[in-house]
């Protein structure tokens, strides 16, 4: 990446250009689930070592008493 900056601009948080994307397909306590990867896999990011993603969990998602719950994972 020759610029050191990336600007993403954005509107109810959907940015330009990033594809919204199923969490995790197949798996029923992820169904309604979504991500965008904001940074950090796209070409010429991988110097930046880390990824900045947005997930966006549907109300359906949180009213399933499944007992199964996401956990946020910091590396």
């Amino acid at each position: 990446m020759d610029d050191r900056s990336k600007v993403l601009k954005f509107t109810g948080f959907r940015w330009d250009g990033v594809p919204v994307r199923q969490y995790k397909t197949g798996d029923v306590p992820y169904r309604d689930v979504t991500r965008q990867t904001l940074l950090g896999e796209n070409t010429g990011e991988e110097p930046f070592n880390f990824v900045t993603r947005y997930f966006e969990i549907h109300p359906a998602a949180t009213r399933r008493s499944s007992g199964t719950s996401i956990r946020t994972r910091w590396w």
